[in-house]
């Protein structure tokens, strides 16, 4: 788990002019981690001097998520190509489907391949058999719900995202589609929300460290925990030198 801290000098008192650290490892998630990384020298050294045990557990848990994310790349491409296909073939642009507009779908293997189909059903299937496993209802239409809860089973959490999208209106899959662009516009812009916090913030990437490894470290694992740490404030400085926004230095008083 990522640990922050904050703390400011007597003569400041805006909170802008706080100054913080955030504490974090190569798998841990935080707003700040992406932009704080970019700072020279932050991510040195980029290992151990030594291939420690908690090291190669990094390099397998690494090897383990570029498995996951191109299953996910994949998932996500037939996702994609599949509601493509439907806005193209639900001419009346309904808020639900039917079992005609799907046929339409899986015949444009231009547009939604075999391949795109094996990956969201597990096997290439018929129109009929893949409207059978999405109208969870039995009504003969497949409507939003529906369509994002077979989302959700191919692996991508939708219904989270897509809390709240009652009290929007959606008259068919093209706002839908749209729908879709703007959560994920405004999930961009809340990353990007606090972007003066980064100026203020040492951020210390502990690499193959996590919060939980502190007790199981070996010297070379303190090492450069100790390194990466000297080198993160060393950036900050820095970094805060070529943007001049350190604090004034108070004029000695004059008697």
């Amino acid at each position: 788990m990522a640990s922050i801290s904050f703390l400011r000098t007597s003569t400041e008192q805006k909170s802008t002019q706080y100054h913080g650290k955030v504490k974090y490892s190569d798998n841990e998630q935080d707003l700040m981690k992406t932009e704080l990384d970019k700072r020279v020298g932050v991510l040195t050294p980029a290992k151990p001097s030594q291939d420690t045990k908690l090291y190669r557990k990094l390099v397998d848990i690494k090897k383990k998520k570029k498995q996951v994310e191109k299953i996910h790349a994949c998932v996500m491409g037939a996702v994609n190509a599949f509601l493509v296909t439907i806005d193209k073939h639900n001419i009346a642009d309904k808020a639900s489907l039917d079992l005609g507009e799907l046929k339409l779908v899986f015949e444009d293997k231009e547009s939604f391949t075999d391949k795109h189909c094996e990956i969201l059903f597990g096997e290439v299937i018929s129109a009929e058999e893949a409207f059978e496993s999405l109208d969870k209802d039995e009504d003969g239409q497949v409507d939003f719900r529906e369509l994002m809860e077979f989302i959700q089973r191919t692996g991508i959490c939708m219904l989270d995202t897509f809390q709240g999208y009652s009290r929007q209106e959606i008259s068919g899959f093209s706002s839908f589609v749209e729908r879709v662009q703007n959560t994920i516009l405004l999930n961009l812009k809340r990353v990007h929300a606090n972007h003066g916090d980064y100026q203020r913030t040492v951020g210390i990437n502990t690499g193959h460290i996590e919060s939980v490894d502190f007790g199981n470290m070996v010297f070379a694992d303190k090492k450069f925990v100790e390194e990466r740490g000297y080198n993160a404030v060393k950036a900050f400085l820095q970094y805060h030198v070529i943007n001049k926004v350190m604090v004034p230095e108070v004029e000695p008083r004059r008697n």
